[in-house]
């Protein structure tokens, strides 16, 4: 897989399927990992919790800690690593665009500019979902995505819908 995906990416990329991780350097010498962290745990106490598996959440780091330049290679490596993950189609990607730094709303939008412009929207679906945050005083938002193919994709956006609306009954 590695080789496969390493001829598709402007960056070469090295593996660890045991932490279902991945890691590129940049030109610029930066250092990135992608890694893809289970998170079925939090579907547990919904309609599907006994059923659903494969969610994970996304997580994109950049470990040396410089500023870079621009670079729009760093998107399409990532793009395709994403990509290679919903070649299963069982998996989906839960993702929460945190509000520490005050800027969760920028990253929606982001992440919503990158899902609606991608080729893979034809046969990727995208739940948006969002939580007013007492701790933050704003609103959380986050999303589910997965592979129009999945086999329990009605149980997988029940729950995820279930779960937001827990969350802004509390």
């Amino acid at each position: 897989m590695t080789k496969e995906l390493n001829s598709q990416c402007p960056y070469n990329i090295i593996t660890d399927d045991n932490t279902f991780s991945y890691v590129f350097i940049t030109k610029n010498n930066i250092e990135y990992r992608v890694a893809f962290v289970d998170a079925i745990n939090i579907f547990e106490s919904t309609i599907g919790g006994d059923e659903i598996k494969n969610v994970y959440t996304l997580i994109i780091e950049k470990i040396n800690n410089c500023v870079e330049p621009l670079d729009f290679r760093v998107q399409q490596t990532v793009k395709k690593i994403v990509k290679d993950f919903f070649n299963d189609k069982t998996n989906s990607i839960l993702y929460i665009c945190e509000e520490l730094d005050s800027k969760g709303l920028k990253r929606h939008s982001a992440f919503n500019r990158w899902y609606n412009s991608s080729e893979e929207s034809a046969y990727l679906k995208k739940i948006d979902g969002s939580v007013f945050s007492v701790d933050y005083d704003s609103t959380v938002y986050t999303s589910i995505i997965y592979h129009c193919q999945h086999p329990q994709g009605d149980l997988l956006e029940e729950s995820y819908l279930e779960i937001i609306s827990g969350l802004n009954n509390k």
